[in-house]
């Protein structure tokens, strides 16, 4: 491999973004309120109406949409569509955005 080429991942061990993972790693199981979590999707999703706005857009895919708090900002506007790599999270998500579209993906 040349210098520019870029290494490849190893694929995820299976149950490594379990709820520990997402407990351990964000500390919160729901948003809480002006925390900055609550900000950043807050922040996030007010930039995807703006997109979607502009280019008049019906649809979103939000890639690693976690526990799905940006798709439940955004599900009542768009046709909102979540994947991520954690079946504990798509759980989640189902939970924050019952009329998102959500998927296990990797």
């Amino acid at each position: 491999m040349s210098p520019v080429d870029p290494v490849p991942a190893a694929p995820p061990r299976p149950g490594a973004y379990d709820e520990s993972y997402f407990r351990d790693t964000y500390g919160v199981e729901g948003l809480t309120p002006l925390g900055m979590h609550w900000w950043s999707v807050r922040w996030y999703a007010a930039m995807a109406r703006r997109c979607l706005e502009r280019t008049g857009g019906r649809r979103l895919l939000e890639v690693g949409c976690g526990h799905g708090f940006m798709l439940a900002r955004l599900e009542a506007r768009c046709e909102a569509w979540g994947v991520d790599i954690s079946e504990f999270a798509i759980g989640c998500a189902r939970r924050n955005a019952p009329r998102s579209r959500t998927f296990v993906a990797d």
